[in-house]
């Protein structure tokens, strides 16, 4: 149940910066130079920190569960892992400007992470020791 929560949590902030972005490009919003700011604030905020931080979460959670239950190898689960520490990291970016390249090294290179981990996880799973395949993260 958790680990659904993360991927829905970073799909909701992405969607709100959309929406958010396109309340920008309405003529009504141009005209207060001050709602516009702030809107372009709250389109950023949710945009970058707020979908990379829960998409971190996201990939931890499928990175540290994986080598643990041999899923992936090692070294993939590790790359998941320092790209996850990237995506938490990356909320310092609201305070800092210079540290705003992790958005989009831990925004695409997660993705592509998972796509690697989606390419290696095993299509089927064998009945652990409580003979119960688990409901993970």
């Amino acid at each position: 149940m958790f680990a659904r929560s993360r991927g829905l949590l970073a799909s909701a902030a992405l969607a709100a910066s959309g929406l958010l972005t396109w309340t920008l490009g309405q003529p009504a919003a141009l005209g207060t130079p001050g709602v516009a700011r702030t809107l372009q604030y709250l389109a950023f905020a949710s945009g970058g920190p707020g979908h990379v931080v829960p998409f971190g979460l996201l990939l931890a959670g499928v990175a540290v569960p994986a080598p643990l239950a041999g899923l992936l190898p090692r070294p993939l689960a590790w790359a998941g892992l320092v790209l996850a520490g990237l995506a938490e990291l990356s909320v310092l970016a609201l305070l800092a400007e210079p540290l705003a390249p992790l958005l989009p090294v831990a925004r695409f290179g997660g993705l592509a992470w998972l796509i690697a981990a989606g390419f290696l996880l095993p299509r089927t799973r064998t009945r652990g020791r409580n003979g119960g395949l688990g409901e993970g993260g």
